[in-house]
Order: structure tokens, then sequence, then C-alpha cells
């Protein structure tokens, strides 16, 4: 929680290491301990390293421990999407969009992310923004791929139209 963001950079990753070691039932004491700091310091102004071995501490701990993780769910699905739309860091935004992934298999209610990270998709616009838009269609894809069971209709004609638009927007030049 403390230190500068090398310091705390240092520290997610070491979290991320302990846990990999770490059988899941000595970790359950310490869920609370380990989580609320990694979350509020994700939400601190920080450099995309920082959040991004913070993301890899979270994401680690949700693989390993998802079921003491289920009150958190609300915050880490909020902290994963405003990840996604960090311009400056892509292994931020790569991180966010495989937690996203992770998390989406325990979230009961599907609909309402895809319909953010569609928004999210068609609102990141321009060259500047194209990696914004990438990680939002990595997310999407995480999301369809882990639980496009839960999806209503509204939602999976939601991504088909996104994709077929994207398919179909560039201009392509055919060698022929």
């Amino acid at each position: 929680m403390y230190g500068n963001g090398q310091q705390r950079e240092i520290s997610a990753n070491g979290i991320a290491r302990i846990v990999d070691y770490t059988p899941a039932t000595a970790l359950k004491p310490f869920v609370t301990i380990i989580v609320g700091p990694l979350i509020r310091v994700i939400g601190e102004r920080f450099s995309g390293d920082v959040k991004s071995a913070i993301l890899l501490a979270l994401n680690k701990l949700f693989a390993k421990i998802p079921q003491f993780l289920r009150p958190f769910i609300p915050q880490l699905q909020r902290t994963f999407v405003k990840s996604l739309s960090d311009p400056s860091n892509d292994l931020l935004r790569t991180r966010a969009a495989k937690a996203l992934g992770t998390l989406i298999e325990f979230q009961p209610r599907v609909d309402p992310l895809v319909t953010e990270l569609l928004g999210g998709a068609k609102a990141a616009t321009g060259e500047e923004n194209i990696g914004v838009k990438t990680a939002m269609l990595k997310a999407l894809l995480e999301v369809v791929d882990k639980a496009g069971a839960k999806m209503s209709e509204s939602s999976k004609n939601g991504v088909m139209t996104l994709v077929e638009k994207e398919m179909f927007s560039e201009s392509v030049d055919l060698p022929f």
C-alpha cells in the first residue's frame, strides 16, 4: 500500500508469485487482507506497470481461489473494465481482458458486461484508440468464450453486429 510506484509494482509481482506457490486453503484467511489493498492501489494514479502487476496478482488469485473472491466481483469487474481503457499500456489492457475472462465465469449476469464492452469497443475510434478497441474486443472474446451460454439473444446479436461491422468497415486492397 505504501511506497513509490516501483516498490508497489515489485510488491504486486511478489504477491502473484506467493499465490503461485501457496495452497488455496492457506490463502483463504488472507483474501481480504490481500485483495483490499490491491483494489485500493489500482484505483490510484500510478503507472500502467503498477496496475498491470496488480492485475496479474488479482487474476492469479481468481484462478486459484475464485470461491473466496465472490464478494469482490462487482469491484473487480469495474476495475478490469476501467483498465481496458488505459491508452498507455498494452500489457495492462491484455491482462484486464484476461482477468475479465476469468471473472465472468463466476458472474451470474453476463449481459451488462457485454453491453459495456460493446459500448467501449464502438466508442474507441481513431488511430490513437486502436489499442483500446483491440482490448475491448479481446475482452469480448474472453467473455463469449467463457460465458457465452449465459448471454441473452440481444447480447449475442450485439456481438455479431459489431463483428460484422468491423469485418466490413475496413477497406482492403486486393492484389488482383
